[in-house]
């Protein structure tokens, strides 16, 4: 009982954490509170899914796809959204993170690009050795209506997807802008991103 009340704390305190950085880094770039408060509100709901997904399965590892469909639901996507890529159970820290970036991802979709007018495309894969597995998530967005939109300045979405995420999972991540796209990769070592990996 110890043992599991000291886990308990532990994971409420990482909680915690998370939250006080989203309203830290959220309060220096919103310059109206109005704004504020509801990007700080969609952030921690956006959390919260991810929580519930982790309470749901006991802390026992959530399907990417799974991840995916809570953090998009909410939002209007009528343009197409697509999903693909392997099955894959994450662990905990891989779920709040990569949940963080796709909260980022949908919130630019659904403000800044059109729904109606552009597209996702969300693929996953697993390569290398056993010894040396590498996870890559790429989304990409075509028919974008403003080509590079962490181009605005130094937002909280932007920190999230060029390094936040990447850091929290020891990998990387690039953001490339085009005409009428914007493609997000993260690349990191599956034993960072999977759940089970001895």
């Amino acid at each position: 009982m110890k043992l599991l009340m000291r886990e308990i704390n532990h994971r409420i305190k990482n909680q915690y954490a998370v939250i006080l950085s989203v309203i830290a880094q959220s309060a220096a770039r919103e310059l109206d509170i109005k704004a504020f408060e509801r990007r700080v509100r969609e952030r921690i709901m956006a959390l919260s899914h991810s929580q519930d997904l982790l309470s749901s399965v006991d802390w026992a590892g959530v399907d990417l796809k799974a991840l995916i469909s809570h953090q998009v639901r909410p939002f209007d996507t009528s343009g197409a959204f697509s999903c693909s890529g392997p099955e894959i159970l994450l662990d905990a820290n891989a779920v709040l993170n990569i949940g963080m970036a796709l909260h980022e991802l949908v919130i630019n979709h659904v403000q800044f690009s059109g729904t109606e007018l552009s597209d996702v495309e969300l693929s996953w894969t697993v390569s290398g050795d056993p010894d040396g597995e590498q996870f890559k998530l790429i989304w990409r967005e075509t028919g974008v209506r403003e080509p590079d939109l962490l181009a605005r300045g130094n937002g909280f979405g932007s920190l999230v997807l060029k390094r936040i995420v990447a850091a929290a999972l020891g990998g990387t991540s690039t953001w490339n802008a085009t005409e009428d796209a914007i493609i997000w990769t993260l690349i990191a070592p599956l034993p960072r991103i999977k759940i089970g990996i001895e």
